[in-house]
């Protein structure tokens, strides 16, 4: 059985992976305070930039905010 993971966990991988995340996509998988785990992480050395974009989830497209990490902390 694999382990779940937090949603902070969630954040960082996506992140770690990716290099961005969108509001939209943490919203799509329950993680409601985005902006707190980038203030956690800022707190932990990640240096991020933000821009707005347009996403599509569920069929509707809307605008949204990536934030791309600069620069990776521990």
């Amino acid at each position: 059985m694999r382990k779940k993971i937090s949603k902070a966990e969630q954040v960082r991988v996506r992140l770690k992976k990716h290099g961005w995340i969108t509001r939209n996509w943490a919203l799509s998988k329950r993680i409601t305070r985005l902006a707190d785990n980038i203030h956690v992480l800022n707190k932990h050395g990640w240096k991020f930039g933000t821009v707005e974009c347009v996403t599509s989830y569920g069929g509707f497209k809307e605008l949204d905010y990536k934030y791309i990490a600069i620069k990776v902390g521990l």
